[in-house]
């Protein structure tokens, strides 16, 4: 996968015969439902992704089962596929067959071939996000970011008995809210991984792996120069 000049992660999957329209009538739907573009992009490339899977595997996807879902899922796991994209793909699959049940244009039977698959339970797959409890409530929109003015009394009351604790706990809430860091992402973050200059870190992601995302693996975040006397107090 590449992205492109809105930074929008596009796929170089081509659909062709039977699941081709069945791509573009579920992108025709999702497009004109879901309120936002992120969402919107995501959930038609895990469907083109689980169709394009259906085509190399010779599956029909009108006729997919448990088992050929299970199989996918399988498949992305001696892939190396990170977890939370694993988990979206999943959930997008099911939003794919709730939308063709409820679809008054369908003409055959048809059963949510992830219903009774639990990805905890039968894969081992837990995931942190909050992307499939969202997804799973009808009508909830999103989860959007807090505004700076409410996250202040945060960075103004951070927990520690002593200074140093105070400074990195606040440099803490700040460069996760400056960065868009995960947690994990930047606890390892070390001081060769620092442009000072520039306010640079590279760092390694936590969501993507390599082998499929050799050119987005490894990226940058900077942070702001009001933040510059937290990061040199705590690290010097």
């Amino acid at each position: 996968m590449k992205r492109n000049d809105q930074g929008q992660f596009t796929s170089d999957r081509e659909l062709s015969g039977k699941y081709k329209p069945l791509y573009d009538d579920y992108s025709g739907w999702i497009t004109a439902t879901s309120e936002k573009q992120t969402t919107t992009d995501r959930l038609k490339e895990g469907v083109k992704a689980w169709l394009y899977w259906c085509l190399q595997e010779d599956i029909d996807p009108k006729a997919a089962d448990k088992r050929s879902v299970n199989k996918y899922i399988r498949m992305m796991i001696a892939d190396d596929y990170a977890k939370t994209t694993i988990t979206r793909r999943f959930y997008s699959v099911s939003k794919y067959y709730h939308f063709l049940i409820n679809d008054p244009e369908t003409e055959f039977d048809l059963e949510n071939p992830t219903a009774d698959i639990s990805l905890p339970k039968d894969h081992d797959i837990r995931n942190l996000s909050e992307y499939p409890r969202v997804l799973a409530i009808d009508g909830r929109k999103d989860i959007i970011a807090p505004s700076f003015e409410q996250l202040k009394p945060i960075f103004a009351n951070v927990p520690g008995k002593k200074d140093f604790t105070k400074v990195r706990n606040e440099l803490i809430c700040r460069l996760l809210w400056q960065t868009a860091l995960r947690s994990e992402e930047l606890s390892r973050v070390r001081l060769d991984n620092i442009t000072w200059d520039d306010r640079d870190i590279e760092l390694r992601s936590a969501k993507l792996n390599q082998e499929d995302h050799p050119d987005l693996y490894f990226r940058h975040v900077w942070w702001e120069p009001n933040i510059d006397y937290l990061m040199h107090r705590h690290l010097f």
